[in-house]
């Protein structure tokens, strides 16, 4: 990701994303792989965007999303990792 990716996740999602979060996934380390940037922790900006939003608006109606929790990965099981913007520092949750 680019810092712009990053300033439009921020502005599309209406939050402030953590500086180590930014500069983790402005240089994303390389050897990491595919798998990595698929799943784990996404290095596509849509991707958080898009997950993030799905959840806020309802996609599982038994839960109601917190607007703190920006989604920023999965498992490649169905489990989400999260970052939990109103602490500091900003753990990642799963």
């Amino acid at each position: 990701m680019t810092s712009d990716d990053v300033d439009r996740i921020e502005a599309r999602l209406g939050v402030s994303l953590p500086p180590e979060y930014r500069e983790f996934v402005i240089g994303y380390p390389a050897d990491l792989g595919v798998f990595a940037s698929d799943h784990e922790i996404w290095n596509q900006a849509d991707a958080v965007i898009e997950a993030t939003d799905r959840l806020r608006l309802g996609e599982n109606p038994d839960v109601t999303w917190p607007y703190h929790m920006v989604v920023i990965g999965d498992s490649g099981c169905g489990d989400y990792y999260c970052l939990d913007i109103s602490q500091f520092p900003s753990p990642v949750v799963c």
